[in-house]
């Protein structure tokens, strides 16, 4: 495991060198562009070649961030950026014109910034792995005494489906569309997730030959799917498809049907952009807001858009709307020019009030993240709209190559202990762990396209709370003598 992160970061370092060399002296712009057209994919190549080796080592990791960081990595701040070299002429001429455009040498700063901040992620993981050699080892070879509570898998995920699905198709989405008066807090909302868990568990004892879990999950999936894309949420529609998806792939352990799952996966997501940017559309053209609209309301707008295509308000073009969206290359290059400029973010300064809970503080303000400020910096106009960055431009934002050089490193020893924590789970099969492993792994996927505070420690809290509950559950359970002398003889055997 160490191997994979180890010889990855030394394979980067000379990409990182070229990079700096062609930064130290003045350059012609065609080898800006011969830069910009090439060394994405030496990136891309290095990235997967650690994502498959570390799956290959232990099957597992897929549920952690030690696989899909460098996936994720590859698609966003490798294969994105790409599109200012390779996207048709429709998308070239909008991007030229759009407020974040960005010259050849500008494109290779920001990709210089991903490749660096990224090297320094590994680093921070493969620092975790070494340090703790023995735990991964013992992981890996699966020489863990199975701490799981008492419950049936089959059993568990029935529950997370039921009160996942009460609370967010209930509660939280109500609250969130303004059709109940209540502010749900945080560690709720996050606690709505579990219904995907409970599908990932079903799918799992299903594939294991549970006729109850395979009747119950074909019929109530499908509706689960439908509820998803009534929210128009793209990262909720894509979790519904990729939790059973992997759970699937602890049971037949093939890399080959994986690749097909995550291609299947890769159709839904570019399927459902035109279906989620309708649906907000129309929201928005009716409320203001891209949340304010009931069920039914949220039915008949999907009803619309699959009868009657040609009624969507969306303009038909040649743009690669799908492939724009993955390139953070404009938002990272004025976050650089802005800290150079001396205009810093400050969102750090705020961090702490994530972990003071909404019980203790009722009063606490809604944390909003900082893409509004970006978004108001960027266009110098009032905030309508939430601009994402990356946590790699946000480090430089805030503090300059220091933060990256800082931060990045301790961002991916964060991931490390989460990834072990969340392999050490899936090896015993101790699913009651699977929300905590779920929280890690939307970090892990989604968290490195926002900023540091939302997108990393924001969830942090609920990540602890739950480790904290199941942590009493066990020991109150490991009070009990019977279970406490199957614990040591497993711990003997071992």
């Amino acid at each position: 495991m160490a191997s994979a992160f180890g010889q990855g970061v030394l394979l980067l370092l000379p990409l990182l060198c070229l990079y700096w060399a062609v930064l130290a002296n003045e350059r012609p712009y065609s080898v800006y562009d011969q830069f910009n057209a090439i060394s994405p994919f030496y990136f891309i190549g290095v990235l997967l070649l650690i994502a498959y080796r570390v799956l290959r080592a232990a099957p597992a990791t897929i549920w952690s961030a030690i696989f899909w960081l460098p996936v994720q990595s590859a698609i966003f701040f490798g294969f994105g950026p790409l599109v200012e070299v390779y996207g048709n002429e429709a998308t070239k001429r909008s991007l030229s014109v759009h407020i974040l455009s960005i010259t050849p040498n500008e494109l290779f700063d920001a990709n210089l910034l991903s490749t660096a901040g990224v090297t320094l992620l590994l680093c921070g993981l493969y620092l975790h792995i070494r340090v703790r050699a023995k735990l991964w080892r013992a992981t890996v070879e699966h020489r863990h005494a199975q701490r799981t509570i008492i419950v049936q898998p089959e059993t568990l995920g029935y529950i997370f489906v039921f009160v996942g699905g009460l609370l967010r198709y209930g509660v939280i989405y109500p609250a969130s569309w303004g059709q109940i008066d209540l502010t749900v807090a945080g560690v709720v909302s996050g606690l709505g997730s579990i219904v995907d868990v409970g599908f990932a568990i079903l799918a799992y004892t299903a594939l294991q030959g549970k006729h109850t879990s395979r009747a119950t999950f074909a019929v109530l999936w499908p509706l689960h799917v439908f509820l998803c894309l009534l929210t128009f949420a793209k990262t909720a529609i894509i979790i519904a498809f990729l939790l059973p998806a992997i759970a699937a792939y602890l049971v037949h352990k093939r890399v080959w049907r994986l690749g097909l799952s995550l291609a299947g996966l890769a159709l839904v997501f570019q399927l459902s952009q035109p279906f989620v940017v309708y649906g907000r559309s129309v929201i928005h053209e009716r409320s203001g807001t891209i949340n304010e609209a009931g069920y039914m309301e949220r039915i008949k707008i999907a009803t619309a858009y699959s009868v009657e295509p040609a009624s969507s308000p969306i303009v038909v073009d040649e743009r690669q709307g799908w492939w724009t969206r993955l390139n953070f290359s404009g938002v990272q290059t004025f976050a650089i020019q802005a800290s150079d400029d001396g205009i810093h973010g400050s969102s750090l300064s705020r961090a702490w009030m994530y972990f003071v809970p909404r019980a203790v503080w009722p009063e606490k303000p809604i944390m909003v993240g900082p893409g509004a400020e970006f978004y108001s910096l960027v266009t110098g106009r009032e905030p309508t709209s939430f601009l994402a960055l990356s946590v790699y431009g946000d480090l430089y934002w805030q503090f300059g190559w220091l933060g990256v050089l800082i931060g990045c490193p301790l961002i991916g020893w964060i991931f490390a202990m989460m990834s072990w924590r969340a392999v050490t789970a899936m090896q015993s099969r101790n699913f009651i762990m699977i929300p905590a492993v779920l929280v890690a792994l939307e970090i892990s996927l989604l968290g490195m396209n926002k900023y540091v505070v939302n997108g990393i420690i924001g969830p942090l809290p609920i990540y602890i709370a739950y480790l904290f509950g199941v942590n009493v559950i066990h020991m109150a359970i490991a009070g009990n003598g019977s279970y406490s002398r199957r614990i040591r003889t497993q711990d003997h055997l071992t």
